[in-house]
């Protein structure tokens, strides 16, 4: 197996050593493929530094004043059914924050306070764990 490796190498080294810096630029070929490693390892350097599933945001009432001791409820989404509950209550500047959630893909936030109509945010992530920001507006109830 790692005489192969090897030999592959070998070859490859052979193939571009033959051809000049501007042979490799003018081939589309090959900026279609260094563009395309360029795009994939910058998607995965990203996702490897921000997937360790920290959701936190702010509540905020709709003059933008935050709302304390608000119910902050994640709850996870699939398919065919709703998955696990968490809940937390926002603090005295309205923040709130749910760290490890790396099984999360799709969910549902929904924040209530008496006093103010509940809202219910769906909510979709590029991939799983990916650390977020979501902040919620609440409306005072009529």
């Amino acid at each position: 197996m790692k005489d192969s490796i090897f030999s592959t190498l070998r070859q490859i080294r052979l193939l571009f050593g033959s051809l000049s810096l501007r042979d490799l630029l003018v081939n589309r070929l090959v900026l279609v493929i260094v563009v395309t490693l360029v795009v994939t390892g910058s998607v995965q350097v990203f996702a490897s530094a921000n997937n360790d599933g920290h959701f936190s945001g702010q509540v905020t009432n709709a003059a933008g004043e935050p709302v304390a001791d608000a119910t902050v409820v994640i709850q996870g989404l699939n398919i065919r059914s709703q998955t696990g509950r968490e809940n937390t209550t926002t603090d005295e500047n309205g923040y709130y924050e749910f760290p490890n959630q790396t099984d999360l893909l799709e969910f549902r936030i929904i924040v209530t306070k008496e006093g103010y109509e509940s809202t219910v945010i769906r909510y979709h992530l590029y991939f799983k764990g990916q650390n977020d920001q979501i902040d919620v507006t609440l409306h005072k109830s009529e």
